[in-house]
């Protein structure tokens, strides 16, 4: 795949992913914890692949600080606390995606 190709293709990953973070942040606000849940999942998945696709281009994108955000969310999730999770989610997984995206 080409570098170019894959650029276009981490960009509309970064604009899917703060979409959908705003599209939970939405439903945990309406109590739909339930679908909540099942979306993080793919939300996870995906931000997987976006650190992947990272790798591959070799930018100067620093995924310690992703990590550190994904940990902190992985033990939130697996302590059950959705306040956090959401929060999380909006106000420091969302503003390093846009700061990515502004960037790449």
């Amino acid at each position: 795949m080409e570098t170019d190709e894959l650029i276009k293709i981490v960009k509309e990953l970064l604009d899917n992913l703060i979409i959908r973070i705003e599209q939970i942040n939405s439903m945990f606000i309406n109590g739909e914890n339930k679908e909540v849940k099942g979306r993080l999942i793919y939300l996870l998945d995906d931000l997987d692949t976006l650190v992947q696709g990272f790798s591959k281009l070799e930018t100067i994108i620093d995924n310690s600080e992703l990590n550190y955000i994904l940990n902190s969310l992985a033990e939130n999730i697996e302590n059950k606390e959705e306040y956090l999770v959401n929060d999380i989610l909006t106000y420091e997984l969302s503003p390093i995606l846009q700061h990515w995206r502004g960037i790449i």
